[in-house]
């Protein structure tokens, strides 16, 4: 009803509009706003006149004169910036009801400083019900230095005079109103009356009005226009502006679950604020995807400082954070991105202070003697290392990821690390940072250090996002060297540290040049005595000549993933860096290697991939342990070049006696496409029918020590999405079909992409097939189906042991059909295969030079490509194309085939005389394809007779089949027309007749040995037993093959009790398609219940039966 009414209120605005444009009206437009005035419903109504681009809302903008109307700025909600430049242009709108209250919103630019010649026209136009009672009272309002208003009764004309009121411009929003009372209608201009309209003074009545409204301007002018509505002025909620697009992050304060950002309140105007955050950069397009954070605040006054608290799941994540703001019209307006901060978060490492406590009294440790020292010295004095170190021990005490692995880690303190080492460590002398060194027979292998190293943000960000807190090595201004331990980063400040000798340094900017000099790493390491563990090692001369990556069957991956050429840790337990020797006098790298390690690694299937980053010869150390202590190791040595990969399958398995396999595999895997049903190759194409049913067999060939194994095979028809292979398929639609395919192994071996041209077409599915027609007369046996658009007609004793598919179906005499007659029968595609790039391939390359002699020496073509034969003569064709422009076999001849033999025939086809052509061999190994010639519209007939045997499939859609006398023929057959007659024989190759007599005796079709037909039809259904006492019942189904089977159980009250989705293919009994379906009544009570079958196929009519059955316990 609604939609109605606002329709039929466009067609009166657009009659409006015409008659504002032109200033006036003519009687047909008056009898037929009268008319609509009369009929709609006087109700209030809220109409949005203008909206985005002005030509959506009700009604459209008409343009005169110069005046032009163009969207210079989307504003958001129903507002737009426009211009209008010299001339006017109007609007039109409708008010029904003499209580209603009509606004306009606009928004005051001053781009200018006067639009003396710019003005808003509001016409209202008052009727009493009758035609010669209308009346026009018009308010201009002028925007000039000042807004000020103009009334005067238009037509008729009349009085003309400048309103009471004027106001002031000033840049903003602003509120026109026309207010209807009983006796007055009265302008207002935000709340300055502007002037009033006394009905009396006019004799006018405040009756239905019809309303126009005309932006005039005689120079470009921009406004903003909002929507015009007719409303309740006191629920009006004012329009605003698109929030502000600039607000700016100013601040970013990090902890090791939280992220403080800190802005400058745009003010009130915006409503709300949006703040998300995620793992990688925030842009527009991703902005949806980004965490919403909870609990935002409402902005504060404009220039206020406001704070908001993001908490975060990570410790040592990056995250980038941005926020928006939104006003309160609906849909909101939503600002731009603000600018885009990011922070790495906090590791939590706990901190000690080498010498003063939080109170400024001395630590337990302060004055204990420096174990390393040759002289006296103190802990708060020089032990920065050593503090430093017991803030990373106290770390993995809390947070290793292994459990197991915690237990091996003391529970330590600067003065507890200190004894220790003063027991156990003793000669340490040239060794650099002896401390790191200890800490991993501290925590027996529980934590591992990695070496001194130069400055290296990369690696520090790294081991920070894998939560490892490393150590570096800074230095005072008079280059006296100090040790902190870093946790973090954020903007602007750099790196977050925890500073052993000032508890309140937070950040490098307090040493030389606000950095560091050095880089001590620490990582979560295991005890390869007890620890399962999956290890690889890749060594070289240079730290990027190669790189690992392992991938478990998840997909995770850790290590140098090549193609975003970023590092990853995925792997639960899993790391990746690289590590080296350091000679401690010289300094200098003995040796450098990737390492890649995998804790306490799940059973299952990974790959280890050797990507190489430069070229040269690699050596690959991979290493791995059980839980009972198996080890397997195998070391890989080889070239590789550069964005070269070579592959390694690790089956790791940690059950006692089964051993991890480790082996290369660079080898991809072999996919077969299979199908079953009926099927023939032809002219490079697979022939198959829509109820064929395709898959795939694919193998990973054993190349060296093993194979990885096929991980999945997909495929895509026609160049569409690659698909998971995960069951067998059926195309059933007609046409030709380019099927692509390949597996992958376990590894990622990819097999180059295979392809099949596959021709899906019904020919195979019927014996014979006459577009125009098909007569069948005298005595002839049809042992399959037979299909026409046109009529079928069979007379004398014809029988036809299959199904019939015309227009229309006639029987004369004792003809008869066994199967189903199906009469007004859809419309097959009369040429389904297209001749005429076929033609063009069998003139240009076909096989006629390989034609042998025949047996009695004669050639059988002749120079026109005639192919005849005679006399009792034989010939074998092998495997081929041929071409001929006609054949004509007669006399007792012979034609063998071996192989698979394709004729293209441009001429007639005449097999006369006892002749034989290929009934020794498989039909599907002899197609024959007819076309016309180029002059004619029909191909010549097609006569097969004379006690002549014909094995083929003849694919003929221009010519007339003829097939008479005792004429015996088994195939398929399609051609313009079908005429069978005489005694001939005409069967499905398919079928085997063990007694052809027995085919005389009117024997249904169910007695032929024929393959189950997957066609998707309804057959029988049925649950037995029926009822079911003490035991479950079956439900059989008949329905062919299905794309979907679904059978749902109800209870006598319609309550669904049971459902269940047949996923699996059907069984074949008795030469049928059968799907059977136990139902579990353990929990069920006696009673009737009924089942409801629904089946699906692709291209067909849903198949839907309900049944009852008895349940009796």
């Amino acid at each position: 009803m609604i939609k109605e009414e606002l329709k039929c209120g466009s067609n009166i605005r657009q009659q409006g509009r015409v008659a504002c444009a032109f200033n006036k009206y003519n009687s047909f437009n008056i009898l037929l706003l009268a008319f609509l005035i009369i009929c709609l419903p006087i109700i209030p109504i809220k109409a949005a006149i203008f909206s985005d681009g002005f030509e959506d809302g009700l009604g459209q903008w008409g343009v005169s004169g110069n005046a032009t109307i163009s969207d210079d700025q989307a504003h958001g909600g129903l507002n737009s910036l426009k211009t209008v430049s010299s001339g006017y242009a109007a609007k039109s709108f409708n008010i029904i009801g003499p209580t209603s209250d009509f606004e306009i919103w606009f928004y005051d630019t001053l781009d200018s400083p006067s639009y003396t010649n710019a003005s808003l026209t509001i016409d209202l136009d008052y009727w009493d019900g009758s035609i010669y009672s209308w009346r026009r009272f018009t308010f201009e309002l002028y925007v000039g230095d000042s807004m000020y208003a103009t009334e005067y009764l238009s037509d008729p004309p009349g009085f003309s005079g400048v309103g009471t009121g004027s106001a002031l411009r000033t840049e903003g929003w602003h509120k026109m109103t026309i207010i209807f009372n009983q006796d007055q209608t009265i302008m207002k201009l935000d709340d300055i009356t502007l002037d009033t309209l006394n009905f009396s003074d006019w004799g006018l009545m405040p009756t239905p009005v019809i309303g126009n409204m005309i932006l005039n301007f005689g120079s470009t002018c921009l406004l903003y226009w909002d929507d015009v509505t007719v409303t309740n002025i006191t629920t009006t909620i004012p329009p605003t502006l698109s929030p502000i697009t600039d607000l700016q992050i100013e601040e970013c304060s990090v902890k090791h679950d939280s992220v403080g950002l800190t802005w400058t309140s745009p003010g009130t105007d915006e409503k709300s604020y949006d703040i998300r955050y995620r793992e990688s950069q925030i842009t527009e397009e991703n902005w949806d995807s980004a965490n919403q954070c909870i609990g935002e605040t409402t902005p504060l006054s404009e220039g206020t400082r406001e704070t908001f608290t993001v908490n975060v799941p990570k410790q040592g994540a990056q995250y980038y954070f941005a926020i928006k703001t939104a006003d309160n019209a609906s849909p909101p307006n939503v600002s731009e991105l603000s600018n885009v901060v990011n922070a790495r978060i906090l590791l939590d490492v706990p901190y000690f202070n080498q010498k003063r406590k939080a109170d400024s009294t001395l630590e337990d440790w302060a004055s204990d003697t420096y174990w390393a020292t040759t002289q006296y010295n103190e802990i708060g004095n020089v032990g920065c290392h050593l503090t430093s170190v017991a803030m990373i021990i106290k770390y993995y005490k809390q947070y290793h990821s292994s459990l197991n692995m915690r237990t091996y880690i003391p529970d330590t303190d600067p003065k507890i690390f200190n004894k220790w080492l003063e027991d156990n460590i003793k000669d340490v002398y040239g060794i650099d940072f002896p401390e790191g060194y200890a800490a991993e027979i501290y925590t027996q292998g529980a934590i591992r250090y990695s070496r001194p190293k130069q400055r290296n943000d990369f690696q520090v960000n790294l081991d920070l996002k894998n939560k490892y807190p490393s150590i570096l090595k800074v230095l005072h201004d008079d280059d006296e060297e100090h040790f902190v331990v870093v946790t973090g980063s954020c903007p602007g400040v750099g790196y977050k540290i925890n500073d052993p000798g000032w508890r309140a340094r937070k950040d490098l900017s307090y040493y030389n040049n606000k950095t560091y000099v050095e880089y001590r790493g620490f990582r979560a390491g295991y005890s390869r005595e007890s620890t399962p563990v999956i290890l690889a090692k890749a060594l070289s001369q240079s730290p990027i000549f190669v790189e690992l990556l392992l991938t478990n069957s998840e997909g995770e991956k850790t290590g140098f993933d090549p193609i975003s050429y970023t590092t990853k840790e995925e792997i639960i337990n899993s790391r990746y860096f690289l590590d080296a020797i350091q000679d401690s006098f010289t300094g200098e790298v003995d040796r450098k290697w990737k390492e890649l390690d995998v804790e306490s690694p799940l059973i299952g299937k990974y790959a280890l991939y050797i990507v190489g980053r430069e070229t040269g010869t690699y050596k690959v150390d991979v290493f791995t342990m059980n839980s009972s202590f198996g080890v397997v190791t195998k070391e890989f040595v080889g070239s590789i070049s550069e964005n070269e990969i070579k592959k390694i399958f690790i089956n790791y398995s940690s059950v006692p006696g089964e051993q991890t396999q480790i082996f290369e595999d660079n080898t991809p895997p072999i996919t077969y496409l299979k199908s079953e049903g009926i099927k023939f190759n032809a002219f490079n194409t697979t022939y198959i029918t829509p109820n064929t049913i395709m898959g795939f067999e694919a193998t990973d060939p054993v190349a060296g020590e093993g194979s990885s194994g096929v991980k999945y095979t997909e495929y895509r028809i026609n160049g569409i999405d690659w698909l998971p292979y995960t069951s067998t398929f059926t195309i059933t639609t007609e046409g030709q079909y380019i099927i692509e395919y390949r597996s992958v192994d376990n590894v990622g071996n990819i097999e180059e992409i295979k392809s099949q041209t596959t021709f899906v077409t019904i020919i195979p599915e019927y014996v014979l097939i006459g577009i125009n027609g098909i007569k069948i007369n005298g005595n002839p046996k049809i042992a399959g189906n037979i299909r026409s658009n046109g009529d079928i007609n069979l007379t004398g004793k014809a029988i036809v042991y299959g199904d019939a598919y015309a227009e229309k179906i006639d029987f004369t005499g004792k003809s008869t059909v066994t199967g189903q007659i199906i009469q007004n029968a859809l419309k097959t595609n009369p040429t389904p295969i297209d001749l005429e790039e076929i033609s063009t391939i069998a003139i240009q390359n076909n096989d006629n030079n390989i034609i042998p002699l025949t047996q009695k020496g004669r050639n059988p073509l002749d120079k026109n490509l005639k192919f005849k034969m005679t006399d009792k003569d034989s010939i074998t064709l092998s495997t081929g194309l041929y071409y001929f422009t006609e054949m004509d076999i007669s006399g007792n001849s012979t034609i063998n085939v071996n192989g698979n033999v394709n004729i293209f025939c441009t001429g007639k086809i005449k097999l006369t005389g006892k002749s034989v052509l290929n009934y020794t061999s498989n039909a599907n190994n002899l197609i024959i394809f007819v076309n016309k010639n180029d002059k004619s519209k029909e191909a010549e007939k097609i006569e097969i007779t004379g006690d002549s045997q014909v094995k083929a499939i003849i694919y003929a859609p221009y010519s007339a089949i003829e097939i008479s006398g005792n004429t015996n023929i088994a195939g398929y057959l399609f051609g313009l027309e079908g005429r069978v007659s005489g005694a001939a024989t005409l069967k499905s190759p398919i079928i085997t007749i063990n007694n052809v007599v027995s085919m005389y005796n009117k024997a249904s079709i169910a007695s032929l040995n024929i393959f189950a037909d997957p066609t998707f039809k309804l057959g029988e259904i049925y649950s037995y037993p029926n009822p079911a006492k003490q035991t479950n019942p079956k439900i059989h189904i008949e329905v062919g093959v299905a794309d979907k089977l679904e059978i749902k159980i109800f209870n006598m009250n319609g309550e669904q009790i049971h459902s269940a989705n047949l996923t699996d293919l059907p069984q074949v009994i008795d030469n049928k398609y059968v799907y059977d379906y136990e139902w579990d009544t353990t929990n069920i009570v006696s009673g009737i219940y009924l089942y409801v079958i629904y089946a699906e196929k692709q291209g067909e009519k849903p198949i839907k039966v309900t049944r009852k059955l008895g349940i009796i316990k």
